[in-house]
């Protein structure tokens, strides 16, 4: 009866560490991705204003959260396209944001 109830505790913890595992990775993808989306934001923002360039502005976003700028491209359009990572091994995030006019399609305001 020992060997049995051992056996059930020792699968319990290696189906434990897989899911710790697997939420562990999901929440860093979540906030790789939160990070590029903020970094976008914030590009696309000073491509319009014109006041700061829109990349150094997404790499202090992505540096104030301990991450990296893999990738920051601004079009004529200013719309900002990033892609971010956090971990040198880990997931990388990629957002584009900018004008609503750039994306081809205007809707009508009420």
């Amino acid at each position: 009866m020992t060997s049995v109830m051992a056996a059930i505790v020792a699968i319990g913890v290696a189906l434990g560490s897989v899911l710790a595992m697997v939420i562990g990775n999901h929440i860093e993808r979540v906030r790789v991705q939160g990070v590029a989306d903020i970094a976008a934001v914030a590009a696309a923002t000073a491509a319009q204003s014109d006041r700061f360039p829109p990349c150094q502005v997404a790499t202090e976003v992505v540096e104030r959260a301990k991450g990296v700028v893999g990738s920051c491209d601004v079009d004529a359009a200013g719309v900002a396209s990033v892609i971010v990572r956090l971990d040198p091994g880990g997931p990388a995030g990629s957002a584009r944001a900018g004008p609503q006019e750039a994306a081809g399609e205007v809707r009508a305001r009420p």
